[in-house]
């Protein structure tokens, strides 16, 4: 899930805990790529039809456009999101 792109400018970054169960809703970026740095825990991320387990140290690319979404969380998962124009 990780990719060779590259993104240009950092949009916004967000330091973000997820408790266990816990996850972040199916969404989707029109302008936006993300990527994110998971700092501890484990769960499930989905970008598109892709399903895989994410855990501590994970770096994580979603380009334009992908639907993704992280689903339960299997202990306290402080995460690191960017968002890139």
């Amino acid at each position: 899930m990780t990719s060779q792109k590259e993104a240009k400018n950092i949009a916004a970054v967000y330091d973000t805990s997820l408790e266990p169960g816990q996850g972040i809703p199916l969404h989707f970026h029109n302008d936006l790529e993300e990527i994110y740095y998971i700092l501890s825990g484990y769960g499930i991320m989905t970008i598109g039809d892709e399903k895989q387990e994410i855990s501590r140290n994970d770096v994580v690319y979603i380009p334009k456009t992908a639907p993704a979404y992280i689903a339960k969380f299997r202990e306290c998962a402080p995460s690191v999101f960017l968002q890139y124009p």
